[in-house]
């Protein structure tokens, strides 16, 4: 189950619904706890259903189609069509969000980098859409074909437990990479591609030589007669099974090649600030060591420049309207459509948000990237953004201040993000202290009305008691 949730997290789908879709950061947490329960209970299932298929008779061969056939050998063939169609359905929801999740990535991170080197393709980066289009034909078509030629094969059957340590190979560098500061790109390359090259020949080599498209003598002499590159007895190991070999050797080389190429590889200056600002967000926020005078309340920043250059910025990737759309909403949602000038702080938002839009349709890597690559500031901007990073950093991580300086005009702000969350988890708390408030309030109401009522009574026996005493006093002895 833990292997499960893992491998779940690096699916491309996943991430896609979790990451990119989530609307809320906080939903998270809830996801945290749902999403495993939701695995454990929809596994229950499988107990009744299998029972009762080999208490019918159902070959073993046929384990796959218990849920339509337990129906069929009892008569009930409406029900069997409803588990076909929730099926179908289901597999269908798999492939379009695949789909549309493999589209976008390849066009983020392998077209737009192409457009952006290749002069000619530029126009493309205007009809991202479009090219998304092609690029989902293009993995629907070739999915079909591959499943048409395998259809009848080893492989096809084989591929699930092929595509698990496939993505397993993922978990070293997300895992490592996340909580040791020394992790950087090059690691991870060699990592994976030492992970993936034991990985084929573990697994799809077999594979390959069980469809008869290799010589079996791989499997049993290795390579030129070289025993201890048999594919399932590597380095002469042969007592594991083949999917834990597999797993055992390319997780063995991956890790080991990612420890190495993150320690002997010093990386590029921009990614040292990107490692930089992850492990301080990673970092548990402690007291605050330091205060800092605030900067950046002066309005000298005219907005009409800064209006055209991000008109221009958005226009290469989402097009004229849209991108009057949604500078737009962004001065709208800041309030400065109709100031002349703007504050350093208003600026940073304005980039920041100007960013989440641009990350929508590009993916977040491309849009820091063009943002970093478009968006200018002036030496008078260059050194308030820096005095406001220090002070950000003073007052949000004052036990991380070192290099703050050297690194603020490429991320610094980025650190708004944190001050924004910190606002949200206010205005979280505002929230909750605003509702209890809602129900003392309604509480003293209630017991004002308790109060009244009793009040009421109270009168009303004291008149009858007046009343009862008159009428004595006034009866004849």
């Amino acid at each position: 189950m833990c292997s499960a949730l893992l491998l779940f997290s690096f699916l491309p789908r996943q991430f896609h619904v979790s990451v990119v879709e989530s609307s809320d950061q906080r939903h998270i947490k809830t996801a945290m706890w749902m999403f495993p329960l939701y695995l454990v209970l929809i596994n229950l299932f499988v107990i009744p259903i299998a029972a009762a298929g080999l208490k019918l008779g159902i070959p073993l061969a046929s384990a796959d189609y218990f849920v339509l056939k337990i129906p069929q050998e009892l008569g009930h063939n409406m029900m069997s069509l409803i588990a076909f169609i929730g099926g179908f359905a289901a597999a269908t929801g798999m492939i379009i969000i695949s789909t549309m999740t493999l589209a976008t990535m390849t066009s983020n991170h392998l077209v737009l980098p192409v457009c952006e080197k290749i002069n000619f393709l530029q126009p493309l980066q205007g009809y991202l859409l479009q090219v998304r289009w092609v690029i989902a034909a293009l993995i629907l078509t070739s999915s079909y074909v591959l499943a048409m030629v395998l259809s009848n094969s080893y492989i096809l059957a084989a591929m699930g437990l092929i595509s698990f340590v496939a993505i397993l190979q993922l978990a070293p560098p997300v895992l490592i990479g996340m909580f040791w500061r020394y992790g950087n790109s090059m690691g991870a390359m060699t990592g994976l591609f030492a992970g993936y090259m034991l990985w084929g020949w573990t697994l799809i080599i077999p594979s390959m030589i069980a469809e008869g498209w290799l010589p079996a003598s791989i499997m049993t002499e290795g390579p030129l007669g070289i025993a201890w590159l048999r594919p399932e007895a590597f380095l002469g190991v042969d007592f594991l099974p083949p999917l834990v070999h597999s797993v055992f050797w390319s997780m063995l080389f991956n890790i080991l090649f990612y420890l190495l190429g993150s320690w002997f590889y010093q990386p590029q200056k921009h990614e040292r600030a990107l490692t930089r600002e992850f492990m301080a967000a990673m970092l548990s926020r402690g007291k605050i060591t330091g205060k800092a005078r605030p900067t950046g309340l002066d309005a000298y920043i005219a907005l009409e420049p800064k209006l055209v250059e991000a008109n221009d910025l958005l226009v290469r990737y989402l097009g004229a309207d849209k991108a009057d759309e949604a500078i737009l909403q962004i001065t709208d949602d800041l309030q400065v459509s109709r100031k002349p000038y703007l504050t350093i702080i208003e600026l940073m938002e304005f980039h920041r948000m100007l960013e989440h839009v641009l990350a929508g349709s590009i993916g977040s890597a491309s849009a820091h990237a063009a943002i970093e690559e478009r968006i200018n500031y002036t030496e008078r901007e260059e050194a308030d953004l820096k005095a406001l990073y220090s002070h950000i950093v003073n007052e949000l991580q004052g036990q991380v201040r070192q290099e703050s300086s050297s690194s603020a005009s490429i991320g610094g702000y980025q650190f708004l993000d944190e001050m924004q969350s910190q606002i949200d988890e206010l205005e979280t708390t505002v929230s909750a202290q605003k509702k209890q408030i809602a129900e003392l309030e309604a509480r003293l109401e209630a017991r004002y009305e308790e109060i009244f009522t009793h009040r009421m009574e109270a009168q009303k026996l004291r008149v009858e008691n007046d009343t009862l005493r008159r009428r004595l006093v006034d009866q004849p002895e």
